[in-house]
């Protein structure tokens, strides 16, 4: 019954079907959970005492008057008498409709928000109206009246009438009931979010309500299930055991320009121990900006290498796989391990010899963007896949990359490494089937970062502070949330600000990177920066992760306000990276908003990227946090990871339940829920 097509709904027919389809919207179940977005109470009739401007109303009364107003746009008004109001109805570009109104005498039932003309007439534009039939009873509803997001140019009423199709149909054949120890059965909970009783459109909105709760925590328990079949998978599936046969990572550890810190040393003897073992490493590492991630990776690289086996590495932008690429050449080249970089802009000819040296097995090391799961890159013998901001990829996109390294029944150890730190609470239901490492530990030599919130009616200060640090020999970053002046959205933007630097300063050097540019020409700004041949950077985000440049000491951004905590807190970290005394200054856009000014005072008290990253989630919830539209996971159709982080531990117990007592029900529940996230089984 749940999986019912919708265009077997009372009123759903083609036009509307393919409105519900653009929406997601497929079947009965899909309608279902499109929950109310609020709801009206239309169970009673306000009183006359009660009728005032701004207020939402229900009147009944007798139509007195109908004319067409001439304007530029025709109104129809009716004058409704009604508990000895006089109320005006209106209705714009209503003149070929004007037949369908009720004519004068007929009483009517209207509902709608009360507003006040330029005379003080009490009117209501557009109401909500129904005839009332004087010849037999007209009851007011007993529950409250649902109103749903926007579907297309489906009418509120199609909907409602689809819904309660659906709910009809599913009381007469109620869904299994996959949980156990429920206080509401499936069907009781969807009545209440739908059919919603007067006094209880609070609760339903905050997602309090028992109904919404008994919603989610099924919802968690599918995805703990999920998690804990995933896991199961890879427990069972068989990995190449990486055990090393020379001395490469021992050489590479004495040969790093630094010691390992105590962390990194933990971390790195559970990735050593795991990468042993014949099935496959699945674990996450999170680390604070600076944290020392990328030699882990290339510990983990040379194990593979001396073991006789490749290593994939995949970056999301050419920025962060340059960087990557550069870092595992200076120390794994000298011990005579191979390695490459592999991205769209490669030339033909040299992409073409890269393709082959994968597939014989001389090149050991491949760094690259998407580029690496393209249908004719393959690999001779690929044993470890790391996947660096792994939570700006697709799951579909991990899943493109690691199948390339099935090989005689196996597949390769996964290692996903992010500087975006995820908060515990979001973990424990996306990530259940990860082993989780955190690296909070900061190397030696990192400095503090000075961070200063100040409005931008001080740019002109801070642009001398830049231009005064310049001249003392160190290098800034300025970065503007848009590419060019938008007509529609009042920011910085990078071009305008690169020419207002280079036109104030003529003595600095200034650089410019964004999204825009060919590979070729951020390439080339990012190298002479680098080298010292830029003063100034001017850039959008595309310099959030992986640039190092130890020089640079300022880091300047515009509209800051503008940013989530753990964007700002990445492109801090871009300085901070050397020796010098580094400051990041935030320019915002006054009047703050009351949650601008909570960030701006966290990321400027706080330099802990795990503790901002709560509190990011607190203050801009999950789907922000992560990116949903990119990483498909927080595509959560009833609960909410953070006002639902109660039922977690519940969620789990109910699965752990299902699992020893009950499996029949795991794949009915996984289906239920997660039918479209199925993939993520082998992700």
């Amino acid at each position: 019954m749940l999986s019912t097509p919708v265009n077997q709904l009372a009123g759903v027919g083609p036009a509307a079907e393919d409105s519900l389809h653009k929406a997601g919207i497929f079947t009965l179940w899909d309608l279902l959970l499109h929950l109310p977005l609020r709801y009206e109470d239309r169970t009673q009739l306000t009183p006359a005492n009660e009728c005032q401007a701004g207020k939402l109303v229900q009147l009944e009364g007798i139509i007195n008057r109908s004319q067409e107003v001439p304007a530029r746009r025709p109104i129809h008004v009716l004058s409704l008498q009604s508990q000895g109001l006089l109320i005006q109805l209106k209705f714009l570009n209503y003149q070929k409709w004007s037949h369908t109104l009720p004519k004068v005498g007929q009483s009517v039932r209207v509902f709608g928000q009360l507003r006040s003309d330029m005379h003080g007439q009490l009117e209501l534009l557009h109401p909500t109206m129904t005839r009332l039939d004087a010849h037999k009873p007209n009851p007011l509803p007993d529950r409250l009246t649902a109103v749903y997001p926007s579907v297309g140019t489906l009418k509120q009423a199609l909907m409602r009438k689809a819904i309660a199709d659906a709910l009809a149909r599913l009381s007469q054949q109620p869904p299994s009931e996959l949980l156990y120890q429920t206080h509401i059965t499936l069907i009781e909970a969807l009545k209440a979010v739908h059919l919603a009783k007067p006094g209880d459109a609070l609760a339903l909105s905050t997602g309090q309500h028992p109904a919404i709760q008994r919603l989610a925590l099924e919802e968690l328990t599918a995805q703990q299930l999920l998690a804990r079949q995933a896991r199961h998978a890879f427990a069972q599936s068989e990995a190449p055991a990486l055990v090393a046969q020379t001395s490469l990572v021992t050489q590479l550890i004495e040969r790093l320009p630094f010691q390992l810190t105590q962390g990194q040393a933990h971390i790195w003897a559970t990735i050593a121990e795991e990468l042993q073992q014949p099935h496959p490493m699945h674990r996450l590492l999170q680390g604070d900006v600076g944290s020392g991630k990328t030699v882990l990776a290339a510990l983990a690289a040379a194990q593979a290498a001396s073991a006789g086996y490749q290593t994939s590495i995949m970056a999301p932008t050419e920025i962060l796989a340059e960087q990557l690429d550069a870092s595992l050449n200076e120390w794994l080249t000298p011990l005579g391990v191979s390695c490459a970089l592999l991205t769209a802009s490669a030339k033909a000819a040299e992409k073409r010899q890269k393709l082959i040296d994968l597939l014989d097995g001389s090149l050991q090391v491949v760094v690259g963007t998407h580029a690496l799961f393209q249908e004719q890159v393959n690999y001779h013998k690929l044993g470890l896949v790391i996947v660096d901001e792994q939570h700006r990829f697709g799951v579909e996109q991990r899943l493109a990359l690691k199948n390339k390294g099935t090989h005689a029944s196996q597949m390769p150890h996964l290692l996903l490494m992010t500087a975006t730190p995820i908060p515990r609470t979001l973990a424990m239901s996306l990530y259940g089937d990860l082993s989780v490492s955190n690296l909070t530990e900061r190397p030696p030599g990192r400095q503090t970062i000075e961070t200063v919130v100040i409005p931008e009616t001080r740019r002109d200060q801070v642009a001398e502070r830049l231009a005064s640090a310049c001249q003392q020999g160190t290098q800034a970053y300025w970065v503007s949330p848009f590419v060019q002046m938008s007509e529609s959205i009042e920011a910085h933007n990078v071009k305008d600000t690169a020419q207002w630097l280079k036109g104030r300063f003529p003595a600095l050097r200034v650089g410019l990177v964004h999204g825009q540019l060919t590979h070729t020409e951020k390439d080339k700004q990012m190298q002479a920066f680098k080298a010292g041949y830029l003063d100034v950077l001017v850039a959008t985000t595309v310099i959030e992760v992986g640039v190092n440049v130890p020089n640079a000491s300022l880091m300047i951004i515009d509209n800051s306000e503008r940013y989530g905590l753990a964007q700002l807190h990445q492109l801090r970290g871009r300085v901070g990276r050397g020796s010098l005394k580094s400051s990041c200054v935030l320019l915002y856009k006054p009047p703050l908003s009351e949650q601008g000014q909570a960030r701006l005072e966290a990321i400027r008290h706080s330099q802990d990227g795990f503790a901002l990253a709560e509190l990011d989630l607190q203050l801009r919830g999950p789907g922000e946090v992560l990116g949903t539209r990119q990483t498909g996971l927080s595509e959560w159709r009833i609960a909410d990871l953070l006002r639902d982080a109660k039922l977690h531990q519940p969620a789990m117990a109910q699965a752990q339940w299902i699992e020893q007592h009950t499996p029949e029900r795991i794949a009915p529940l996984i289906e239920r829920w997660l039918s479209n996230r199925l993939r993520f089984v082998q992700a």
